[in-house]
């Protein structure tokens, strides 16, 4: 019977995931590509700054029955910010996704780490080498407990950590 309750969870677990997959491509669809149908937005220059403004504006008390929902939109609204150098709506989007995940998911998750990987990132990117560096260990260590080194999760936390010294250097 044990065997048949870790196999109930594994399933109820990837039902969760799958749903949480299928809210974040409606999400990505609906509220973020549609605007810029060429039929409902004239504007052929619309930037995707403007398009995640419009689309992060909208986050706030949707999810309340899917906070995991919310945090994977959030991750990704946070990581698309940072990659355009808007930090602090990244760290906004980045810190609300941290705290869901924190309320909701065992510490070694692999989306806590990756959450907290762009963290790391985002404090690297803004020169907090220190700060950063302590994220991307406690990443590294979390993967190399849960996945090993061999494994390509591991290496996004290293790679990170190398990007970080030679940008210190």
């Amino acid at each position: 019977e044990n065997e048949r309750d870790r196999a109930s969870t594994a399933e109820k677990a990837a039902k969760n995931d799958r749903a949480i997959a299928e809210a974040t491509v409606k999400f990505l669809h609906d509220d973020l590509l549609a605007q810029a149908d060429p039929l409902l937005e004239p504007d052929r220059d619309l930037k995707l700054r403007t398009l995640l403004d419009r689309a992060a504006a909208t986050i706030s008390n949707r999810y309340g029955d899917a906070p995991l929902v919310e945090a994977s939109i959030r991750q990704l609204i946070g990581d698309t910010y940072e990659s355009l150098g808007e930090y602090d709506l990244a760290r906004l989007h980045l810190e609300r996704a941290r705290e869901i995940n924190q309320q909701q998911l065992d510490y070694n998750d692999a989306r806590r780490l990756v959450n907290k990987n762009s963290l790391a990132r985002l404090e690297m990117n803004q020169g907090h080498y220190q700060l950063a560096e302590e994220l991307f260990r406690e990443v590294l260590e979390a993967a190399e407990a849960t996945v090993g080194e061999n494994h390509p999760n591991y290496f996004i936390p290293l790679n990170g950590l190398a990007f970080l010294y030679r940008q210190s250097d």
